[in-house]
This record gives C-alpha cells, sequence and structure tokens, in this order.
C-alpha cells in the first residue's frame, strides 16, 4: 500500500509518458491524497486515489477541507470556533474521509496478529508518507497510522520519503507522538526514512534507480512461495 500526498495543481503536460517511481509502478497500490489535486491520477494514470480533503477539480462530492488539527487557543476555545478545525467541516460537510482504519486489507491483518492464525504473520503492509512535512495539523492521520502494530508481529511498515533531509519530519513526529514511541519504531525497524525519487533524474538520466525501503529492496515478490499479484512490494 502507498501513502503519498500529490503535488500542487499546474499546467504542466509532459510531451511523452513519464518513468514510474517504483513506489508507483502497480496500479494495484492505493493512494491516499492528503493534497486537492490530480497530478498524480493525470500524469501517471493511476486508478486507485482517495483525496482526504476533498478533490480541487472533476466529478467530486467531497468539500475541501482546510484548517487546523484542533483548537489549543482558550479565546478560540471560548468562542467555539470550530469553523476552522479540520475534522469539524468533515463532520459538517459529509466529507468521505475514511483512512486507514476503514481499510480491510489493513485491519483484518492487524487482527490476524493477535490470533493463533499463522497466515498472516509474514505479511506486512509498507505505507509510504510522500511530499508530507508531517506537521500536527494532520496529527489525527499520524496517530491512527501509529495506532497499528499492537500485536506480538508488525502488520504495517512506515516509509517517509523526505527531501533533502528527515530532520524536520522526524521532529514533528516526535513532537506528535512522542519519543519512546518513535524511538522503540525506529529501532524496530518499522519506521524508515529514505530520500525521495527524483524524478527528473528518473525521467532524465540514464542509470538512475529510485528506492524503496530496506525490506523491499532485499525480498523478492513472493508470499508462501508464490507470487502475490496484487501487491508492488
Amino acid at each position: 500500500m502507498c501513502l503519498i500526498t500529490t503535488f500542487a495543481r499546474g499546467l504542466f503536460k509532459p510531451k511523452k509518458k513519464l518513468a514510474l517511481p517504483k513506489v508507483l509502478s502497480k496500479d494495484e497500490c492505493t493512494i491516499y491524497s492528503f493534497n486537492y489535486s490530480s497530478t498524480v491520477e493525470r500524469l501517471y494514470n493511476h486508478n486507485h486515489i482517495q483525496f482526504l480533503h476533498g478533490k480541487a477539480v472533476g466529478n467530486n462530492t467531497n468539500t475541501i477541507v482546510l484548517g487546523i488539527s484542533a483548537l489549543e487557543n482558550k479565546i478560540l476555545v471560548e468562542e467555539k470556533a470550530y469553523g476552522f478545525v479540520k475534522y469539524y467541516q468533515k463532520l459538517v460537510n459529509s466529507t468521505d474521509y475514511q483512512f486507514l482504519g476503514g481499510n480491510p486489507d489493513i485491519t483484518s491483518l492487524e487482527k490476524e496478529k493477535f490470533g493463533t492464525n499463522t497466515l498472516g504473520l509474514n505479511e506486512i503492509i509498507e505505507i509510504y508518507l510522500w511530499g508530507h512535512s508531517l506537521d500536527s495539523s494532520d496529527s489525527d492521520y499520524i496517530k491512527e497510522m501509529f495506532s497499528f502494530n499492537q500485536g506480538p508481529k508488525p502488520s504495517i511498515n512506515l516509509i517517509i520519503y523526505y527531501f533533502g533531509s528527515p530532520h524536520a519530519q522526524l521532529a514533528n513526529l516526535i513532537w506528535i507522538m512522542g519519543k519512546d514511541v518513535i524511538e522503540r519504531w525506529m529501532k524496530e525497524g518499522w519506521l524508515e526514512f529514505l530520500e525521495s525519487p527524483d524524478i527528473y533524474r528518473l525521467n532524465m538520466e540514464e542509470g538512475y534507480v529510485d528506492k524503496l525501503s530496506k525490506r523491499s529492496e532485499r525480498k523478492p515478490l513472493e508470499l508462501f512461495g508464490k507470487v502475490k499479484k496484487n501487491s508492488v512490494f
């Protein structure tokens, strides 16, 4: 499973088909977009995209969601200024904002980790965040991701793409989740920071290869002796 953010919408139209980054190489991959543009859908012809905060163009019933994660200022709380809060806008506008907790592939896998059935013990879903600052305005989603891996074995690995340096994103995660949680996930290998694919080099530089997680680069696309066709990993 992929979790990415799309780029700002513009009039850019490639003269030829763009080379696919590895993370988008399978159409079965699901994309949750925190952006409002259809860039990935338009440039890469990807079909499985869910717009968590609404979509700016096209036949879309979701209302655009803009704002902060919660009211922290005492005056704003007393004035009940919830119109600025994302979750309030989602409730009022009936935005279809189901995230990982509404994905049966992840929730059923997490349940299997608690049971005696060994069928799913070797399966791990990889979630990639691309182009996301991990700012506190999306803390609800971030907390939802870290609510998994509660069973005897992990159900997800979280891979965060960074541009230049991962320091700001790591600092945001520590601020939201606390040092102990982030430290444990990194020690266990459930959380990984990876340099973002360079789209220009991928299309213009011969021999350039972008990367997936360390585990994905090492392992074959096999599960219990057979290829798992609906996985990008």
